[in-house]
């Protein structure tokens, strides 16, 4: 607690981390918080949030570090198919052709067109 200064954000957001790293354990058949106290005396802990984030967004593989920069480009906020158009765009100059030759298709899943019935 020294090191986030009562911000909670910052609080929140290293135990989240925690918990993605193993570090930080729930059991809920026992209803309770496990962890290795071992482990976390060791582990690095970030100056503050910025850093922490900066540490998450480091761990993303490339096609999620690029379509994070393109939604901080756009903004707050936007719709999935506004980023979708966008990293079609993105992934066509990359490549050298053009979005409305339609050969240019996000390499992110999540991205991908949705079948409607």
């Amino acid at each position: 607690l020294r090191k986030t200064d009562g911000n909670t954000s910052f609080v929140v957001q290293f135990l989240v981390s925690l918990c993605d790293e193993g570090l930080l354990l729930y059991n809920d058949k026992n209803q309770r918080w496990s962890w290795d106290l071992d482990q976390l005396l060791t582990r690095e802990i970030p100056d503050d949030i910025v850093d922490l984030f900066m540490a998450k967004i480091e761990n993303l593989d490339a096609d999620a570090r690029g379509i994070l920069t393109l939604a901080a480009c756009v903004g707050s906020t936007f719709s999935e198919s506004t980023l979708h158009v966008l990293s079609s765009e993105s992934l066509a100059c990359s490549e050298g052709t053009t979005a409305s030759n339609n050969t240019a298709r996000p390499t992110t899943p999540a991205l991908e067109p949705v079948n409607s019935k």
